[in-house]
């Protein structure tokens, strides 16, 4: 039995429910569309890494990912090491519709499949976006 009265137990519980079923402000709202954008990225480099191999640095970018969702979900601080492979893996994202939309005409040649173009295309992708420079800054620890 609580030792405080009726009235009193009543109101706390309207307050905290009051809490609780409130609209979320400004930066709850921005941190749910910055969590939604890091499951996005995520999402697309998991299809990058598929059948790539565990080797492979699109399998490694898969795995810092995860790591920025898993710190950003636990509400741990980002480093700035951190920070700079997000911003790398966006980049690489972007640069890489880019180079879709190009149809890959650096790496395509006579008698090259579409998916070593596609391969190739990604490694200078990776190298021009900074990813690998970034991947290689938080391989030793985040």
């Amino acid at each position: 039995m609580s030792v405080l009265p009726r009235p009193v137990r009543t109101a706390a519980a309207l307050l905290l429910a009051g809490a609780l079923l409130a609209p979320p402000g400004p930066a709850a709202a921005e941190a749910a569309e910055e969590d939604a954008a890091l499951a996005q990225l995520c999402g697309y480099l998991r299809s990058q890494a598929r059948g790539q191999g565990i080797d492979h640095y699109t399998t490694e970018a898969l795995w810092a990912c995860e790591a920025l969702a898993a710190r950003r979900a636990a509400g741990m601080p980002l480093s700035d090491r951190m920070l700079a492979v997000a911003f790398a893996l966006e980049q690489f994202r972007e640069a890489m519709a880019e180079e879709r939309a190009a149809r890959y005409p650096r790496t395509r040649g006579p008698g090259i499949s579409t998916r070593v173009a596609r391969e190739r295309a990604r490694a200078i992708v990776a190298e021009e976006s900074g990813m690998l420079a970034a991947l290689e800054a938080v391989r030793t620890g985040f």
